[in-house]
């Protein structure tokens, strides 16, 4: 794989990470809290249920036919997963650093988004913090 193309799947697990999702749905906007605080101390807002039109009739043949979606309620967290919270996850699970972490994991960095992580880091970061990624 060319580093382009690295580059660019690093940058896509960036953001599956940064659009963490909380695993269980919710029962009911009525029953349902507006923001809540999940496992790894991060605040998750609501996302009420709802129907977005998806696809497109002008694109490719995988975009095609355009089409409603309808979504049940479901939490997401807030901001994006920062250095911190990404170095208590490694600590706790012994997992290997990502590159660049030793410049990452400075104390002027501790609340920045962590970066030069993967797929397979972010899944294993949700999974540790009982949260999911999205998915389409």
């Amino acid at each position: 794989m060319g580093v382009r193309q690295s580059g660019q799947v690093r940058l896509r697990a960036l953001g599956l990470l940064m659009a963490v999702t909380f695993v269980a749905w919710v029962a009911g906007p009525a029953q349902a809290q507006q923001e809540i605080t999940g496992k790894d101390g991060a605040p998750m807002v609501l996302v009420p249920a709802g129907e977005f039109t998806m696809g497109s009739n002008d694109g490719s043949d995988d975009e095609k036919p355009v089409h409603q979606v309808s979504l049940d309620a479901y939490y997401l967290d807030k901001y994006e997963v920062t250095v911190g919270q990404y170095a208590k996850f490694l600590e706790a699970k012994g997992m290997n650093v990502p590159p660049m972490w030793t410049t990452m994991d400075q104390p002027p960095h501790q609340k920045r988004p962590v970066v030069n992580v993967d797929w397979s880091d972010a899944n294993n970061y949700c999974e540790w913090a009982g949260k999911r990624l999205p998915t389409e």
